[in-house]
């Protein structure tokens, strides 16, 4: 059977930790394909996706970082009820 290159960064280290280049790979990967699927022709709101992320960048930076982080420790409230 072949070898697959993916052209990501080795995932694991010795310790068989997950290493962190491909975890960032593998989010940008993720933000890049949740892109897509939001502004597809096919997703009948992405005109309103649309609107919504040229509202967000309107917004001064402070106001976008904090939103950025309230959203992060809300995610992480709903996976696992800590932040």
């Amino acid at each position: 059977m072949g070898h697959w290159m993916c052209g990501f960064s080795h995932e694991r280290d010795i310790k068989r930790e997950i290493l962190p280049d491909q975890a960032k790979e593998i989010e940008d990967l993720r933000k890049k394909y949740l892109s897509k699927m939001l502004l597809s022709d096919v997703n009948t709101a992405s005109g309103d996706v649309q609107q919504e992320v040229q509202e967000f960048a309107r917004l001064d930076k402070d106001k976008r970082v904090s939103m950025e982080v309230n959203a992060i420790d809300r995610i992480c409230e709903r996976l696992d009820g800590t932040v």
